[in-house]
């Protein structure tokens, strides 16, 4: 194992609290704010800024905590921090007795520069920066300094802000994500379309930050994550870098077998500079099959003292003994573990409680299929009709059907549910009039599932020519070719394939596209006053035009109005649905009441 100049001796308590805390802020603002405040906390420090940047070097998020606001209004006027300043934000901890040492005759200041150096005066004695990174990549530094009457910064001052900027990196590439995706949503006028799984998530990919934070205090080869029980060790997640030797998430190895298993029994040391040296590790059958060296590690706790498993690291190579100083940090680190482990645990107990609770509103008495027609423009005549779920409260209240599929789908249930409903709705083939199809809406995951294969294949087998697959996704397919493969199959035996609210965004225009589908529904949007709106005719027009260049037939949604029925015939659509010709009923009533007025 390499020695590193990482963490001394911090206060363990404080840096757990202080770190965990990061975790709750939700926006790259209050990320900085809250990491500024902790460092100055954590170091005993007068002051402190922390920043990200954008691609160009040039700060985009400035938070500082004691400084005055003539300092950060200067760090906003540099085009990119300079001279040491710059050097952090290079990649490179910078670690100062004087804060007037940061003028570097090697790389002299600009004018900007000199006017920051003014703006601080006298106040700084010591400084301290740190790169916040993301393997090479730089996202940002945080910058302390201390009076000139305290002492300078020692080991432990930098272990301090390496683990807050450890666990501030994962975090803000996760917002960075975030705030992207909202405003592309938000652009597509979709952002209530995001599914909420963000929470379920967050531990996870907290957890492989601070194992990424483990490695580097380590200057190890490999760092991982067990889970332990009295006969079986599990390795939960991996960091590894070029060369490590190769565990894999998942593998389940015997305790006894096992190094971590070896630290919990009191066998071994925290930390292993030569495995083939020792007598209890050299002839292990692990040791030979990893090509491993040297190892460290130390026991995982969750907050109320249940054990959970083991933080470790692992190399190739041998190496000097851990210093206790990187012992400290992995200490550190395996409690901030522990915190972000008890989080996630409860998240999913309130998730399977959820779940639970769901699965009760869901019941097959809670919910009905009802049909609504579709009908042709000319005669009135049904042509099809679209099943449409009907869900009611425990005091036979209705609910919207959209929040429950929304909800569903959230809570992982999405597919299992649109499936039950599709297998509801083709149960009531055998009542749908002869020259008349069925349409059932499936998203693109429930459509490509094993199940819905089954299902539809066994339907068109049955029902040739009168089985519609109504595609209702608004989002950009994750896999196309997987979908289009599916349909392929599907459609070669008989499926019938229908694009839902078509027009109403980026997805629906892609699926006319590249389905080549054999109805298009016209989007609601474009057919509510289309006789009084001259932008709505133009799209449903052109629209209708399309539909009829590529073979399909067009269907218009949301039809309520004679007005609207005859601006539709006039500009060439042929079929439509809404309360005009039918509200959404049961099969019998809606099959009954659409025929006698069809006639």
């Amino acid at each position: 194992m390499r020695r590193s100049v990482y963490p001394g001796q911090v206060d363990r308590s404080r840096a757990v609290a202080r770190t965990a805390a990061l975790v709750s802020e939700r926006t790259e603002q209050g990320l900085m704010q809250r990491l500024a405040e902790s460092a100055a906390e954590l170091t005993d420090s007068w002051g402190a800024l922390a920043l990200l940047v954008g691609a160009d070097g040039r700060p985009v998020v400035i938070a500082q905590h004691g400084l005055s606001r003539e300092t950060v209004a200067v760090m906003n006027l540099l085009p990119r921090p300079d001279g040491l300043l710059g050097r952090v934000l290079a990649g490179e901890p910078v670690q100062l007795e004087r804060w007037t040492d940061i003028v570097d005759p090697s790389s002299p200041l600009t004018p900007d520069g000199l006017r920051l150096i003014e703006a601080i005066g006298n106040h700084t004695g010591a400084f301290l920066g740190v790169p916040i990174l993301d393997g090479r990549e730089v996202l940002g530094a945080v910058y302390v300094g201390r009076t000139p009457e305290q002492s300078a910064y020692d080991q432990s001052d930098l272990c301090a802000v390496q683990s807050l900027v450890g666990a501030t990196a994962g975090l803000a590439l996760a917002l960075r994500h975030r705030s992207a995706t909202d405003l592309l949503l938000d652009r597509l006028g979709r952002v209530e379309a995001r599914r909420v799984g963000d929470d379920a998530g967050a531990a996870s990919f907290t957890v492989r930050r601070l194992l990424s934070s483990a490695r580097r205090v380590l200057d190890t080869d490999l760092a991982y994550l067990t889970q332990m029980t009295c006969e079986t060790e599990t390795v939960v997640y991996v960091d590894a870098g070029p060369g490590a030797p190769p565990l894999q998430e998942g593998e389940k190895l015997p305790r006894s077998e096992t190094y971590c298993g070896l630290l919990l029994d009191g066998i071994i040391p925290a930390s292993v500079p030569d495995l083939r040296a020792h007598p209890a590790t050299a002839a292990m059958r692990v040791t030979e099959l990893l090509g491993a060296r040297s190892y460290c590690g130390t026991p995982v706790t969750l907050p109320d003292g249940t054990f959970y498993g083991t933080l470790c690291g692992l190399s190739g190579d041998s190496g000097g003994e851990v210093s206790s100083t990187q012992l400290a940090g992995l200490r550190v680190l395996a409690e901030l573990i522990g915190v972000e482990l008890s989080h996630e645990q409860q998240r999913e107990r309130s998730r399977r409680q959820q779940l639970a609770e769901f699965e009760l509103s869901v019941q097959p008495e809670r919910r009905a299929i009802h049909l609504q027609p579709i009908v042709d423009l000319a005669t009135g005549r049904p042509l099809g009709f679209e099943a449409l779920s009907r869900f009611t409260d425990a005091n036979d209240n209705p609910r919207r059907p959209d929040l429950v599929f929304e909800r569903a789908a959230r809570l992982g249930m999405g597919v299992e549910l649109e499936l039950q409903a599709a297998e509801e709705a083709l149960r009531l083939m055998p009542i749908v009039p002869d020259g008349c199809y069925l349409s059932v809406n499936l998203s693109p995951q429930a459509l490509i599932s094993p199940a819905a294969f089954g299902l539809l294949t066994r339907a068109v087998a049955e029902h040739p020519g009168q089985v519609v697959v109504e595609l209702t996704e608004h989002e950009r397919v994750s896999d196309y070719p997987a979908l289009l493969d599916v349909l392929a199959g599907l459609r070669e035996r008989g499926l019938r394939l229908a694009i839902d609210d078509t027009g109403a965004g980026y997805a629906s225009l892609q699926h006319v596209t590249r389905m080549n589908p054999d109805i298009v529904k016209l989007d609601i949007a474009f057919v509510r006053d289309v006789h009084l709106d001259a932008g709505r005719r133009a799209v449903a027009r052109a629209l209708i035009a399309f539909a009829g260049d590529v073979g399909a037939e067009l269907v218009a949604e949301g039809v309520e109005t004679e007005a609207e029925a005859a601006e539709l015939r006039r500009l060439g659509a042929r079929f439509a649905q809404g309360y005009l010709f039918g509200h959404p009923q049961a099969a019998p009533d809606a099959v009954r009441t659409s025929t006698v007025a069809g006639v």
